[in-house]
């Protein structure tokens, strides 16, 4: 039971960190369907959560000139390939890169919490 109370706690702040994101984060499952819209991403794209969740997410960001290229890049990753992220800027980098070790502090001191 205490498992649950602090896997839940964990959910609960990693869910207020991606809402409270100052940048998109869009989350998709295997299928590329859009499981999480973050209200940043909502702003950029004009989409509202309730219209992204459930879509392609090649349909919502990705041009229509290269949702080939994207189809074909996805399938070779769930086959078992290496990820090819097409990156905007190294600024982009930098942000993944922040959150990611942001995500990674918070369930390190919630873990700490709970021993």
């Amino acid at each position: 039971m205490q498992e649950d109370d602090a896997r839940n706690v964990q959910e609960a702040i990693l869910a207020s960190v991606v809402r409270s994101s100052l940048d998109c984060v869009i989350v998709t499952d295997e299928a590329g369907l859009v499981v999480e819209f973050n209200p940043a991403a909502e702003e950029t794209s004009g989409y509202s959560r309730a219209e992204a969740v459930g879509r392609q997410i090649s349909e919502l960001i990705v041009p229509p000139h290269l949702r080939k290229a994207h189809a074909d890049g996805l399938a070779a990753y769930l086959a078992g390939g290496v990820p090819l992220v097409a990156r905007a800027s190294h600024r982009a980098d930098c942000h993944a890169n922040t959150l990611v070790s942001l995500l990674q502090r918070v369930l390190a001191n919630i873990e700490a919490l709970e021993q």
